[in-house]
């Protein structure tokens, strides 16, 4: 449904299958200026000039009136006017479903200069209970990009008879009367399409045989071609066959070189893993901090498998008793001369002017287990007893620590390096010195192949 809302009257108009229903009443804007300049008694061009500056359509129910006593005015009139042109509304659409057979709206455009007064599209989306938007003529028509399409937005919908008037001189109009009966219109028709019929016919014969003579030639050329091309492709292929053969050769190669690669990659492992697990002991050490007894931390043994479960080869495993001693001094601590040093430099330097130490090949070793595959290795770590009664778990804080900085290290992987078991019971090896020993499973980034 469209309501076309002017000056003097108002057109309501119902679409429906290629059907228009038209009616028009006499209730439009002129009918709010004039009431409200008998009310404020004001001249009508005054009044006309206070309603487009200040008007709008007064809401339903409780709401706070404007301040202006001019504005309340004109939104009460408005509303009160537009209610009586509902009234004509409803009535409309009574006889238009009654009278003529057709269905209730299900749709609200709205169209003319006095619809574009604020709330207006509210007023009849409360009274008819329907969607309610203004009408756009411009909606399929191409616009001059020139124009301003923000401005030309706010009055659109007061210009469909302008654009309905343009378009019927360029183009057929939707609406238009002939008396002639369906039948003969029909006959008519079919008459006028005649020729039009016969020369598409002719047109499409034509088309065809043109395109059967084209394809015929264009298939006597590709055959032409085709032959040409397989004359050349013989050598192509053959030369083809030659290049696959010596990509596979350098594929092969390839594959051997990265074999051999990999073996040295392996073959300098266990020496950089060795400094690599050196050095993490002593940067352990030197965050752990200085306390009654200074720290000191040193590998037992490691290997592929669980060294527990593992028989050590006695004619090259130095004896590895902490009750052993050397010159009065742990045996433990003397084959270890890094750790022996920093605890005890007097002494170290004792046993070393008196040729005391031990030779290289008889420091604290076991005979490291591996398997083909390594993934894992089991480290069992020894180090200087840290508990005291003022700090009873140094012991538990320092293998913490070292822990934490295997996991940093890019040898290992951090989810498979963790600690193993639990921390031994420090052993007193002399009333002053002690040692306790923890295990550590370390989880190799790269898996070694052996």
């Amino acid at each position: 449904m469209l309501l076309d809302i002017g000056a003097k009257s108002s057109n309501i108009l119902l679409f429906e299958n290629g059907k228009v229903f038209v009616r028009s009443v006499n209730v439009g804007a002129n009918t709010i200026t004039q009431e409200f300049a008998g009310e404020a008694k004001i001249p009508f061009a005054k009044a006309e000039q206070i309603k487009i500056e200040n008007g709008f359509v007064g809401l339903g129910g409780a709401y706070e009136e404007p301040e202006s006593a001019h504005e309340a005015a004109i939104s009460k009139i408005a509303r009160q006017v537009l209610t009586r042109f509902h009234v004509q509304v409803n009535q409309t659409i009574q006889f238009y479903r009654g009278q003529q057979g057709g269905s209730a709206p299900v749709r609200v455009f709205l169209a003319g200069g006095a619809a574009t007064m604020p709330y207006t599209t509210q007023f009849f989306a409360e009274k008819l209970n329907l969607p309610v938007e203004y009408f756009n003529p411009f909606r399929s028509v191409p616009i001059d990009p020139a124009v301003d399409l923000a401005e030309l937005s706010k009055v659109a919908h007061s210009l469909g008879e302008v654009v309905g008037l343009a378009l019927r001189n360029i183009a057929r109009c939707p609406v238009e009367l002939n008396l002639v009966p369906k039948s003969i219109r029909s006959r008519q028709i079919l008459e006028a399409k005649k020729p039009f019929f016969i020369a598409t016919v002719a047109s499409v014969a034509v088309v065809v045989l043109t395109y059967g003579v084209f394809f015929g030639r264009i298939t006597e050329v590709k055959r032409d071609s085709l032959a040409q091309l397989n004359k050349s492709l013989v050598p192509l292929k053959a030369r083809m066959d030659e290049l696959d053969e010596q990509q596979r050769l350098i594929k092969q190669a390839q594959d051997e070189v990265n074999v051999y690669t990999a073996y040295l990659r392996d073959r300098f492992f266990w020496p950089e893993a060795l400094v690599e697990m050196r050095n993490l002991l002593v940067r352990a050490e030197e965050k752990f901090g200085a306390g009654p007894r200074e720290a000191g931390v040193w590998i037992e043994s490691f290997g592929a498998v669980n060294l527990e479960d593992v028989e050590p080869d006695e004619s090259t495993t130095p004896s590895n008793n902490p009750n052993e001693l050397i010159h009065g001094m742990p045996a433990v601590l003397v084959r270890n001369p890094i750790y022996f040093e920093r605890l005890y430099p007097e002494i170290y330097r004792m046993f070393k002017e008196r040729g005391w130490l031990p030779k290289p090949e008889d420091y604290l070793a076991v005979k490291p287990q591996v398997n083909t595959n390594l993934v894992t290795i089991n480290v069992k770590f020894r180090a200087v007893n840290l508990n005291n009664p003022i700090d009873p778990s140094a012991n538990g804080r320092l293998a913490f620590s070292i822990a934490e900085e295997f996991k940093k290290s890019n040898l290992f992987d951090p989810n498979g390096t963790k600690l193993s078991g639990d921390l031994q019971e420090p052993e007193m090896v002399t009333p002053t010195f002690g040692t306790f020993g923890f295990g550590m499973t370390l989880k190799l980034k790269n898996e070694m192949q052996l």
